[in-house]
């Protein structure tokens, strides 16, 4: 009979080349042989968890805990099985299950932290203060931290802390790795590939499309690396269709994937992921392209050594903040981010009335996710509302836990809750037609909209935002200025709220939204992508 131990060696050896069925296969079969064994249901959760079998984990994870109530690493891992199926109250439950039976788990506590905005709990800001000293005490011991890069980003608008972060990531991933030998080698046609799990019904995929129409294929190859499987979703399909070659690495170990890479080839390898969720950080830790950029994604440095560029522009990267990138940063001429200007906006579809809106009235909304919200921006918010007559804020929520605390929070500051209209998600080309009915876009920060505020202007609809600190909170800054709207910029929360009040008490001040502006141009925008990527090869 095999031993427990054999069963854990051959899973392990499975999970580590990435044959991720098989070593589940493994554990199930350990699942049988041995049923009281709690380690056996929690490696087979996390195989679960990995294949994306989120329910079938959940229920490997509650056998462990039956068989141990004590084990923090199986709450833990239950948590973000929960948190993968949205359901953010369940997980912030077992999250606080691990912390409080183990209180050196710094990850737990970094989820819980991360997971208390998925619902707009802002009442417990004490857990935050806890997570920042724990997380200075392990950089300062040299260790990678609980709390992970994008938590860092989200959370603290300080540039020099997320790059220590994201430092403390970079070097975890170059651990027991021999990277590939590549050399530029100049020539005719430049092979560019994108690598990123969003080339399906995400942000990203919207994003490039018009990116990935525009290139000159007389000087460029543009693969495309997926590291998601087919969501069979239109928009998976037109990024097939515009890549020269479209490959799903999904499958593959992190090895593995680097080596079909170094044979394909390829001049420039750009992460379109970074150390946001289903980036493979690992595959490019492994070198196997000879100049490795990090793009559009992740908003904030890599901390990688293996990472040769960033692509910026001066509004985002200000020229006094380089010591916050370890990469040499590329700023391009108005705006980093690509913009796709194809899709078309059909206003007619909907009325305020389909939409829950009030036929009259001003309409504030925000579509950026809910997590963005903090209290001090809502608080804005309700002020506004209090200001303006008849004025309603229509807020993209989908979770009841949210709702509810946002509803109570709208009740604190004297607000009648029917005056925050709710939306759920659409299709794009709905999306884009619903929100062309809002008369004023407001931002979040310290985490502006991305892909939300270009959206926004798309269909019309002017946004105010502030100027933040770090990457991350002067997007829509960079994205306002290239769409000739830098008066929309404001330079704090009192200001933003001044602006807010006042274009709500005299729409006619409202400007105008242009899509003939440089944020639109994708062409030009392509070119000068280009030509940076023709001056990073010579």
């Amino acid at each position: 009979m095999t031993t427990i131990e054999e069963f854990e060696k051959l899973g392990s050896q499975l999970l580590d080349s990435g044959q991720i069925k098989a070593a589940s296969e493994v554990y199930q079969k350990q699942t049988r042989a041995y049923p009281t064994n709690k380690f056996a249901f929690s490696n087979l959760g996390v195989t679960l968890s990995r294949l994306g079998k989120f329910t079938q984990a959940i229920e490997a994870y509650q056998q462990a805990i039956k068989l141990d109530s004590k084990s923090d690493f199986a709450y833990f891992n239950l948590g973000i099985a929960y948190a993968r199926q949205d359901k953010y109250s369940e997980a912030i439950d077992q999250y606080l299950k691990a912390y409080a039976i183990n209180s050196h788990n710094s990850q737990a506590l970094a989820h819980l932290v991360n997971r208390l905005p998925f619902i707009c709990d802002w009442t417990r800001p004490q857990l935050a203060r806890q997570l920042d000293k724990i997380t200075s005490q392990e950089l300062a011991l040299g260790k990678k931290p609980g709390e992970q890069p994008f938590m860092s980003v989200i959370r603290s608008a300080d540039p020099q802390r997320n790059l220590q972060i994201a430092r403390a990531y970079s070097q975890a991933a170059l651990q027991q790795i021999t990277p590939f030998i590549c050399k530029k080698k100049p020539g005719k046609v430049i092979t560019v590939g994108y690598a990123s799990d969003g080339f399906r019904d995400f942000p990203t995929a919207y994003t490039i499309t018009g990116l990935f129409r525009c290139h000159n294929r007389d000087k460029f190859r543009i693969l495309a690396y997926s590291f998601s499987p087919d969501d069979q979703s239109q928009i998976r399909r037109e990024i097939a269709s515009l890549a020269d070659e479209f490959i799903d690495l999904s499958p593959a170990a992190d090895q593995a994937a680097a080596a079909k890479i170094y044979q394909d080839q390829v001049d420039i390898l750009v992460d379109l992921k970074s150390h946001t969720s289903g980036g493979r950080l690992g595959i490019f830790a492994r070198r196997p392209a000879p100049i490795q950029v990090n793009y559009l994604g992740f908003p904030g440095t890599s901390g990688a050594s293996f990472i040769d560029y960033f692509i910026g522009d001066k509004i985002v990267n200000p020229p006094n903040e380089n010591e916050y990138f370890t990469e040499e940063i590329i700023r391009l001429p108005h705006c980093y981010r690509p913009t796709e200007n194809k899709f078309k906006i059909h206003k007619s579809k909907f009325t305020r009335s389909s939409l829950g809106l009030p036929e009259k009235g001003f309409i504030y909304s925000s579509f950026n996710g809910h997590y963005k919200i903090t209290p001090e921006v809502f608080a804005v918010w309700m002020a506004a509302l209090n200001r303006v007559p008849g004025s309603v804020l229509w807020l993209y929520v989908t979770n009841a836990a949210a709702i509810q605390n946002l509803i109570r929070e709208a009740k604190k500051h004297r607000v009648n809750p029917s005056k925050i209209i709710l939306a759920g998600r659409l299709s794009k080309a709905d999306h884009l037609a619903r929100i062309s009915h809002a008369d004023l876009a407001l931002d979040t920060t310290p985490v502006n909209g991305h892909t939300t505020t270009v959206d926004c202007l798309w269909a019309g609809v002017p946004v105010i935002t502030t100027l933040g600190t770090h990457f991350a909170s002067r997007v829509s800054a960079t994205v306002l200025s290239a769409a000739g709207l830098p008066q929309l910029v404001a330079r704090d929360l009192k200001h933003y709220a001044k602006l807010a009040i006042d274009f709500g008490l005299q729409p006619s001040k409202l400007p105008r939204v242009s899509q003939k502006t440089p944020l639109f141009d994708t062409q030009a925008y392509t070119k000068r992508l280009e030509a940076a990527y023709l001056w990073m090869m010579h």
